[in-house]
Formats: C-alpha cells, structure tokens, sequence
C-alpha cells in the first residue's frame, strides 16, 4: 500500500468541504464504509474521497428546502 495517494480525515474535509464532524457521523451510520486504517489513523484514497462526495451531493441534493 502506497500512503502518498492517502490523506487523512482533516483533510478529506478540507478538500470535500464537508465538516469532519458529518463524515464520522455517515460512517458511524453505515451509509459510508470506514477507510483503511493505517499507523492510528484513517487513510482515505481518491475512491473514499470520491464515495464522500457523492453521498453528501445526493443528500443534500434530496434535502427539502422549506
């Protein structure tokens, strides 16, 4: 496993803009899988980042607006 195409989940929020908080929330609920685990930290790869972006286009994209 190469780690230089992994961030961590501080940056997957800053690069998705997606508050860190709503990514743990959505894995926690198991609508998004964990990402690998490595050296105590998780490593998200484009295709984590990529599932993150899409999940939360469609969700908010379905949110009603009052």
């Amino acid at each position: 496993m190469q780690t230089e195409n992994f961030i961590g989940l501080m940056e997957a929020s800053r690069v998705t803009g997606i508050p860190y908080w709503r990514i743990i929330y959505a894995h926690r609920k198991g609508v998004i899988p964990w990402p690998a685990r490595v050296v105590n930290t998780w490593a998200y790869g484009p295709e984590d980042v990529q599932r993150i972006t899409r999940y939360f286009a469609a969700k908010d994209r379905n949110r009603k607006v009052a």
